[in-house]
């Protein structure tokens, strides 16, 4: 299948189908996989019909959000809404942050029945201890019509998360896994001596001969220690560098 000119991965594929079938989605990828192409193909299925919120943790994401929507689909249809600026909020597409879609629910905004998708992004910032009742008084407080598209790199609990809003709300809520990333992990360790190296260059390194373990004496004993390690790595020196 294709879209926007691109050929969809299996796992975008899955979720299209479930968007397709009118359920709700959450997709667990890592970053850099194609989510945001899910939420594009959402905005495009009901652009014409109904309004589409899409809702960001933080103000810096809802504006860049609304840079992107503006550029792909035309600024007379995307507005936005933050504590700081609302800008054509009559628009089919609204971004905004999470906390201004709670409080529409709760003042009981009628432009919530106009909606049919929200696009809940970096949605693991429920697990937050501070904020994350946010996020679950805007999934208890939605129409039972509205449909959720969940997105996050980094969500541990989705099949369990998905059961909670299928329990709530009603509405089979699929649940879609990519584990593959884009750019590979790599594990690097620094050592003081040696520098930034992998784990396997390291216990290469370790399981060099020490000549001077063949030599007796004060002398032995003295150049042995000058070959060691200073100290090993502690934790905080372990670099994941992608």
């Amino acid at each position: 299948m294709e879209f926007k000119g691109f050929t969809l991965d299996d796992f975008q594929e899955e979720a299209v189908k479930a968007i397709e079938d009118n359920q709700s989605v959450v997709v667990s990828a890592a970053t850099g996989t194609g989510k945001t192409l899910i939420a594009d193909y959402v905005i495009h299925k009901h652009i014409h019909d109904a309004k589409i919120i899409y809702t960001a943790p933080i103000k810096a994401l809802s504006n860049q959000k609304y840079k992107d929507f503006k550029t792909d689909y035309g600024a007379e249809k995307v507005g936005i809404m933050t504590g700081d600026v609302v800008h054509n909020p009559t628009a089919p597409i609204l971004v905004m942050t999470t906390e201004i879609y709670r409080n529409m629910l709760l003042s009981k905004d009628q432009l919530v029945n106009d909606v049919s998708y929200v696009i809940f992004d970096e949605i693991h910032y429920m697990n937050d201890p501070e904020r994350g009742t946010v996020w679950e008084e805007s999934v208890i407080f939605s129409p039972k019509h509205i449909r959720f598209l969940c997105l996050s790199a980094t969500i541990p609990n989705a099949d369990e998360f998905a059961r909670w809003i299928q329990t709530i709300k009603e509405h089979t809520v699929a649940v879609v896994h990519h584990a593959e990333r884009a750019v590979p992990l790599t594990h690097m360790v620094f050592e003081e001596q040696h520098g930034l190296m992998t784990a396997k260059d390291l216990k290469e390194l370790t399981d060099i001969p020490d000549i001077n373990k063949a030599r007796g004496g004060r002398r032995g004993r003295r150049e042995r220690g000058r070959n060691k390690f200073s100290k090993p790595a502690s934790p905080g020196e372990v670099i994941k560098e992608v």
